[in-house]
């Protein structure tokens, strides 16, 4: 199965398919599916979730090093450290509860997705 979902070429997938020994019925349907056009291309697929994910993890990057700014100011300054200190605290935790909770949103979307295709691959859609 493992090849099926790691190939990245078509007709990789039909061949692995028959090696497997999928049904006629069954590789109809992943012709039809493959041969869907460029959005439901793997190499599409796999180039939109890569880029999602690059995203998120430079966005990461931007909001700790705009929170680390706070940390360099208690270096820089004298008197209020503890104020300063508390402050960037805030920020980093402001900054990673955010994310912390876009991940749940996307686990939880990604549960109901997998949750409702099992459900319509049961019924037979």
């Amino acid at each position: 199965m493992a090849s099926l979902f790691l190939a990245r070429d078509p007709q990789r997938v039909i061949a692995a398919a028959q090696k497997a020994g999928a049904s006629e019925e069954q590789l109809g349907a992943l012709k039809e599916v493959l041969s869907g056009g460029f959005r439901s291309s793997p190499v599409t697929v796999s180039a939109i979730a890569m880029a999602l994910a690059s995203l998120l993890l430079f966005v990461v990057g931007l909001w700790t090093r705009q929170a680390g700014i706070g940390f360099a100011a208690i270096v820089m300054t004298k008197g209020k450290d503890i104020l300063r200190l508390m402050e960037a605290l805030g920020a980093l935790h402001r900054k990673y509860g955010l994310i912390y909770s876009v991940l749940w949103a996307a686990a939880v979307v990604s549960s109901v997705s997998l949750v409702l295709g099992r459900w319509h691959s049961w019924r037979g859609d």
